[in-house]
């Protein structure tokens, strides 16, 4: 009997999974173009609700904010109510930008108001919502958060000028007179107190005609002018307070007394030429000794800055005080808080600031430069703080570079040189394809300037 029926039988058996398979591949393409319009809609269904859900939690963050916001505003002075207010704004950008379109700028006004409180606790906090938010530069008011944030290193520390304490309150401009922020000439006009005694009054004087000008503030300028000592005994009294709070190799007082006998009107300038002549025969260096007390009493009213949360604020606290004469406290304060885990930026500023503070000690000044110069990243880290954050008139830990590589000491000033020369080999390199642009121009002049004097 032939085999081929049952080999016919065989092949019908072994088919028929095939076309059950095939079946249900074809029945669920076809419930699948069934389902799809009703899962699209389902779809645009869920994200009306999404959106619908969003903004009602924008609104709701939006009338809760204003509900804190009336009773703070009425209640200035009551610490809870700001803190309401506070922690009101929401962190998330988006819904940030959501809520201030609802309300308008009045609520964000307020929290830039607080970020600048004499409570140092409720300042901390409101500026410590507007780094949640920050960047946001899709919001209207985005420049209003970055020109309040990029202002709070220099306004924190020429608070202390409003001190009562003459000693703080001087000490503050003193330090602050490289310092390029716009608003420090009114820092130092509000620092003047009725109760100031000759020598405070007259440094605090020479902050305020040096900030704003002779012709903004002439009778400043006389005021000044008349009050500067004739008695050699009262301008070593003076100069001695000013060398006790500020290390530098010219006095402010007799460069703007200087300046006033070169450029000023007519009548001052006849004036202070007369009283410039008779203080340049005193000689710096036969100054009594400075009094280390005034200095440390001005540094302890720096700790605060030292420690603050806000990296700009206290960075920008370490860069101006390395001019101090005593730094007493600060000096313990920052190897005690040396943490390894600190930013190369902090850890070059409190390098620099060990090192400026004890000049003699070439160690300091060696770890200074290997901190400074450890890479690229951390050198320009470095430039711009101090030129965009700190608003210094120029780089002060590279014009301490270029010091070092003018010293006595062979091997610090070897290894400053070699710095200084890399970073201007760097620039040339730069210079020469067309990439440098102004502010590394303005790096490089400086090099340059120490380069020329090293073969003198």
């Amino acid at each position: 009997m032939s085999r081929f029926p049952e080999q016919r039988g065989r092949r019908g058996l072994c088919r028929a999974p095939i076309l059950c398979l095939a079946c249900g591949i074809l029945w669920g393409l076809f419930c699948c173009l069934i389902g799809l319009p009703a899962a699209r809609g389902a779809a645009a269904v869920g994200e009306r609700n999404v959106g619908a859900d969003a903004a009602l939690a924008e609104m709701t963050a939006a009338a809760r904010l204003l509900a804190v916001l009336a009773p703070a505003r009425s209640r200035p002075d009551d610490s809870e109510a700001q803190r309401a207010v506070i922690a009101a704004f929401p962190t998330d950008p988006a819904t940030f930008a959501a809520v201030l379109r609802l309300t308008g700028d009045a609520p964000l006004d307020w929290l830039l108001g607080l970020a600048q409180a004499d409570n140092r606790a409720l300042r901390q906090a409101a500026r410590q919502r507007l780094r949640a938010v920050d960047p946001v530069r899709h919001i209207r008011a985005a420049d209003s958060i970055y020109a309040a944030v990029n202002a709070w290193p220099c306004r924190d520390f020429l608070e202390l000028a409003r001190s009562p304490d003459p000693i703080v309150s001087v000490g503050a401009l003193l330090l602050a007179r490289n310092m390029a922020w716009p608003e420090k000439g009114r820092a130092a006009l509000d620092s003047l107190r009725p109760d100031d005694g000759p020598d405070i009054r007259l440094l605090k004087l020479a902050a305020v005609v040096g900030w704003n000008g002779e012709a903004a503030v002439p009778d400043a300028a006389w005021e000044f002018v008349r009050a500067f000592p004739d008695d050699p005994r009262d301008l070593a009294r003076l100069l001695t307070l000013e060398n006790s709070l500020y290390r530098s190799e010219d006095s402010p007082t007799l460069s703007l007394l200087r300046g006033l006998a070169r450029d000023g009107t007519p009548e001052l300038k006849m004036a202070a030429d007369a009283k410039w002549r008779g203080a340049r025969t005193l000689r710096r260096a036969s100054l009594p000794p400075s009094a280390p007390v005034s200095g440390r009493k001005l540094a302890r009213s720096l700790l605060p800055l030292f420690a603050d949360p806000d990296p700009g604020v206290s960075a920008t606290a370490m860069l101006y005080a390395a001019r101090l004469e005593a730094p007493g406290p600060l000096r313990a304060w920052l190897l005690k808080h040396a943490d390894p885990e600190d930013t190369a930026l902090r850890k070059a500023l409190a390098a620099y600031c060990l090192a400026r503070w004890s000049p003699l000690d070439q160690d300091r000044q060696r770890a200074f430069l290997r901190q400074m110069f450890i890479n690229w990243e951390t050198f320009w880290q470095v430039i711009l703080f101090e030129d965009v954050t700190a608003l210094a008139g120029r780089s002060p830990s590279l014009d301490w570079v270029c010091r070092l590589s003018l010293g006595r000491e062979s091997e610090v000033r070897r290894e400053a040189r070699d710095n200084l020369l890399a970073v201007h080999l760097a620039l040339a390199k730069e210079r020469k394809e067309g990439r440098l642009d102004a502010h590394k121009n303005q790096v490089d002049r400086l090099i340059f300037a120490a380069i020329a004097q090293w073969a003198e």
